[in-house]
């Protein structure tokens, strides 16, 4: 019988806000965890946390347990945090949050003076519908907005930490997020840990204005990759992957 697990990333944009009991509350009308669509896992990325909100894993009566990873101050909103939360609908079993290099780029946009955040790849070991795997959630630095390349010095340091995680992980990993890079920058910078997965969208649109910033990478040696893109009112749009495991996988 095929297993498969459903997974979801989006770049919020700051329209998901992490509530004080440790819930995800989206605005209204915007879907992040399946109730339409039915999700497994979700990687969501510029969640807004109150200020002096911690990292915590949380377990809510509707079966979701979601871990918040605030990592920043909002550029969306004063006095408030941002970061990445992955939600699971079953169990989680260990996580893993890598801080990533600052860069401490800054440059004017639109005659506003904007810097590099902190950030960190967040990564959860979840279990759902018997099905154990890992997901790393990630949001790297948007380096076309600083004017600089992947291969910078600062950029590379911060693909390598990537790359290390990735490696270090045991079982089958998913890698879901905002890369701010294109596809074939993602093919390069990833190196020798690109030989080991796929890219579902593929190059696809995954925002408004046409970019391909966002991904669900998948290892080669699974199955079919079923994927839907969705508008929701962020500048991103919610990327949906229904993965095919393969025969033997836990």
């Amino acid at each position: 019988m095929t297993r498969s697990v459903h997974l979801s990333t989006l770049n919020t944009a700051g329209l998901v806000r992490w509530t004080p009991d440790g819930a995800l509350q989206p605005r209204p009308g915007l879907d992040v965890l399946g109730s339409s669509v039915p999700v497994d896992i979700a990687a969501l990325q510029e969640v807004e946390f109150p200020s002096g909100a911690q990292g915590s894993v949380t377990r809510h009566p509707d079966g979701w347990v979601v871990v918040g990873s605030p990592q920043s101050d909002s550029p969306h909103t004063a006095g408030w945090r941002m970061g990445t939360a992955t939600a699971v609908r079953g169990e989680v079993l260990d996580l893993r949050e890598v801080p990533l290099p600052n860069p401490n780029w800054t440059a004017t946009v639109g005659g506003a003076r904007i810097r590099s955040h902190d950030r960190a790849l967040l990564a959860v070991q979840a279990r759902v519908r018997g099905i154990t795997l890992w997901v790393v959630n990630l949001h790297h630095v948007p380096f076309r907005r600083f004017g600089t390349i992947a291969t910078d010095p600062e950029a590379s340091a911060i693909w390598s930490e990537l790359r290390h995680l990735v490696r270090s992980l045991p079982g089958p990993v998913l890698v879901a997020g905002d890369f701010n890079r294109t596809l074939a920058q993602r093919q390069t910078m990833l190196e020798d840990v690109w030989a080991s997965f796929a890219s579902s969208l593929n190059g696809r649109p995954t925002r408004p204005t046409g970019g391909d910033d966002d991904d669900i990478l998948v290892p080669k040696d699974f199955g079919a990759v079923d994927v839907t893109i969705r508008p929701c009112g962020s500048d991103h749009f919610v990327c949906d992957a229904i993965v095919e495991l393969p025969e033997g996988a836990p």
